[in-house]
């Protein structure tokens, strides 16, 4: 099987690069809260089937987080495509996140370790703070009030200025190779930039045609921060049923989601789809044969913009809610 090149773009620590599509593994098992209660229905043989294929296809960045509860599976996967000579450890770019209930600076190392428990690895090669806003505390990945409002560790601004005190830490004990953050704004990028040693290489945020985030790549671009995308494809909604993408899919024999895929890369934009179907997984690779024309980009950046921001229940009045494109 010919594998496709993906290119890679080298982070601002001038020494790792980052596969510009990476295979998302949000949701391929039930995530932790959801597990509580039907942990039966997980399958982690069978999600690590899923990532194996990817791997097998040519993806060479996984991205897990604890809270998908996926990094058993991703072991799995891993250890059996190392036995069969796919891949070697060096090949692969593997990122978890830290999970907000773990954000006091040394529990972010006590996460880091199960991750890696789970993975079966020594270290991981970016390791990112999940949400700014951080939860109690405690065994609890999802603590709530009785109004259904999220238990905040405290109610001080910035408090993940801490976590990331604990993130350098754990860039430090080796633990990971690159440190980044997800679902910041500008404002929480810059308080961060202003009162840290280590620059973040990445920030991972929604972003497809229907929530372009100008304004955060820009800032991106000014600050060399990679800006990675989180559900390119809207999850399958109605960005598929696009007409004006539609049009550019056929004017280039692709279909509409390697389209919206080719978009982001050629705004200097990382992406992690998410599929288990194996000829979606194969399309959404091979997106390095063509290029938009300047007028297609224009058409797609021209598309309403209609963001679908993932709250997670975080209380609206809490200083660090994460809203994601501008300040």
């Amino acid at each position: 099987m010919i594998r496709p090149r993906v290119l890679r773009r080298r982070l601002n620590d001038g020494q790792h690069r980052l596969p510009l599509v990476g295979f998302g593994c949000w949701r391929i098992n039930h995530d932790r809260v959801w597990s509580l209660g039907s942990w039966l229905f997980n399958d982690d043989n069978r999600a690590a089937r899923v990532i194996y294929e990817a791997i097998k296809l040519g993806y060479r960045y996984i991205d897990g987080a604890y809270f998908y509860n996926i990094e058993k599976a991703i072991g799995y996967a891993l250890r059996r495509a190392f036995a069969d000579g796919l891949v070697k450890r060096e090949q692969m770019f593997i990122t978890t996140k830290v999970w907000n209930n773990f954000h006091s600076r040394d529990r972010v190392i006590e996460n880091l370790k199960i991750s890696l428990r789970e993975l079966g690895l020594s270290y991981v090669d970016m390791a990112l703070i999940h949400w700014p806003t951080g939860f109690s505390n405690g065994d609890n990945v999802f603590p709530m009030y009785c109004n259904l409002s999220n238990i905040p560790r405290d109610w001080e601004p910035n408090s993940y200025l801490e976590t990331w005190a604990g993130m350098e830490d754990a860039l430090q004990l080796g633990l990971t190779k690159t440190i980044g953050v997800a679902n910041f704004n500008i404002k929480q990028l810059q308080t961060l930039l202003q009162n840290s040693n280590i620059k973040p290489v990445v920030n991972q945020v929604e972003c497809n045609p229907y929530y372009n985030q100008i304004k955060m790549l820009e800032f991106c671009k000014n600050n060399s921060i990679l800006m990675t995308a989180y559900s390119p494809l809207r999850q399958g909604y109605d960005l598929l049923e696009e007409q004006q993408l539609r049009e550019i899919a056929g004017n280039h024999n692709k279909t509409v989601a390697q389209v919206a895929l080719r978009w982001n890369i050629q705004r200097g934009v990382a992406v992690i789809p998410k599929t288990v179907n194996p000829i979606h997984m194969r399309q959404n690779i091979y997106i390095f044969d063509f290029n938009l024309t300047d007028q297609e980009m224009q058409i797609i950046d021209g598309l309403k913009q209609r963001p679908k921001l993932l709250t997670l229940g975080t209380a609206r009045s809490h200083p660090d809610y994460p809203f994601t494109d501008g300040v």
